[in-house]
């Protein structure tokens, strides 16, 4: 079979990165070029990756699941979208099987007629918790296999100071707030809500998006009923279907719950960084607790300083802690703490001083005003000016993470203590 000049034969298996790229920018440019059809797509991974994630103010979003509906499907029983998509979605799948009755498209041997959704709404916990297993192994199985650095946590107070260096190693390229994990290419876009998948097809496959979709009999016809319902095409997963907000189309469904653009992102989400100390504090406790379980003492080996140089065994019980103890701590060391997290994260290359003042404002704001007001004007300084997206680059996640925890990065900036 003679090779198609405009077909893009990427998989995320190719050995070759130049054929990757090549081909990566022939899918772009001529497999699905935009202008080829009268509904462009929506790209998630070079132009919208943030769609969904975010709202105006570039704060990360959880869909709030009192705006959740469920959507029927053959293949996915516990199937959820925001309401307004579910309804849209409803009207679209009535009105492509009408034309088929209407003989204006293909009943066979197409992908795009039956529609019967296998992915809808994630729910971001889930992913969360997922997400933070991985984290945990690679905190547990890789960074604490050093000895010196076991011999360090004898309790929570010198696991905290440990964990801050293992958020050193493995930050930017790693993550631990929620708020990052939704920005980030390791969350699905599907945890807003606006997103349904009509097949299981992996993203990465330029052949499969080719021959089995864009090739498809009903595709033009689908992309325009699709628009006609509020809906766009995801360029990179064309069997998505994604709510377009700024359509009127999918505003009329919008309005039957009392949601407008100007109030979904109030009404319909709620602000990760709101809960994102909360939800780290827990990870922490789990964190320590899991290890403290798994290794429930360590023996530390000193040396007197005096002339003898004899050496002794000093051997601690690493105690589980509760949630009371982690709420005894003092809430402006986990002010300063998740602005050190988030900080790496995000590569902030902060002098120390620029640290330490965001920190001293913070407090000031916690003691005047109060501790909601504090965590509000860390995330506004932390999405400020370099606030900056991870792109997303593929709909799976890593099951392991491997770095090189002998070798400490030599960039120096700002530090906890």
């Amino acid at each position: 079979m003679a090779r198609e000049w405009n077909k893009s034969y990427a998989t995320n298996e190719f050995n070759s990165s130049y054929g990757l790229f090549y081909n990566r920018e022939l899918y772009k440019t001529q497999t699905y070029p935009e202008q080829a059809y009268d509904v462009q797509p929506i790209d998630l991974w070079y132009v919208s990756s943030d769609y969904g994630k975010v709202d105006s103010f570039g704060n990360a979003l959880a869909v709030n699941p009192d705006y959740v509906k469920q959507i029927k499907s053959s293949n996915n029983e516990n199937l959820f979208a925001l309401n307004f998509v579910a309804d849209a979605f409803g009207d679209l799948r009535d009105y492509m099987i009408q034309a088929g009755f209407q003989n204006k498209i293909a009943t066979t041997e197409t992908e795009y007629y039956d529609l019967q959704p296998h992915r809808g709404w994630v729910p971001l916990d889930a992913e969360f918790d997922k997400f933070m297993k991985i984290s945990y192994d690679a905190f547990a199985k890789g960074f604490m296999n050093n000895q010196t650095i076991n011999q360090k946590v004898t309790d929570f107070t010198s696991f905290l100071r440990v964990f801050a260096s293992f958020i050193e190693r493995i930050t930017p390229k790693f993550l631990f707030t929620k708020t990052s994990f939704v920005m980030s290419r390791y969350g699905t876009p599907l945890s807003c809500g606006l997103m349904l998948d009509l097949s299981i097809d992996k993203n990465g496959d330029d052949p499969t998006k080719y021959d089995k979709f864009i090739q498809d009999k009903n595709f033009t016809f689908f992309t325009k009923a699709a628009k006609r319902f509020g809906f766009l095409l995801d360029k990179n997963a064309p069997w998505r279907l994604v709510a377009d907000l700024g359509s009127p189309e999918i505003q009329k469904y919008m309005r039957r719950y009392n949601l407008t653009l100007d109030n979904i992102f109030l009404m319909a989400y709620t602000p990760t960084y709101k809960t994102d100390i909360e939800v780290m504090k827990t990870s922490l406790m789990s964190f320590y607790n899991l290890y403290a379980a798994m290794r429930p003492e360590v023996r530390i080996m000193k040396t007197a300083k005096d002339r003898t140089n004899a050496l002794s065994t000093t051997m601690y019980k690493r105690v589980m802690i509760s949630e009371a103890s982690v709420a005894a701590i003092d809430e402006r060391f986990w002010l300063r703490y998740y602005l050190f997290i988030r900080g790496k994260e995000m590569g902030r290359p902060w002098r120390q001083t620029t640290f330490d003042r965001l920190f001293n404002t913070a407090s000031q704001v916690y003691k005047f005003q109060n501790y909601n007001k504090a965590i509000a004007y860390l995330n506004r300084r932390l999405r400020g000016k370099e606030f900056r997206f991870l792109p997303l680059t593929s709909q799976g996640s890593d099951d392991t993470i491997v770095f090189d925890f002998l070798n400490p990065s030599s960039k120096e900036t700002f530090r906890l203590l």
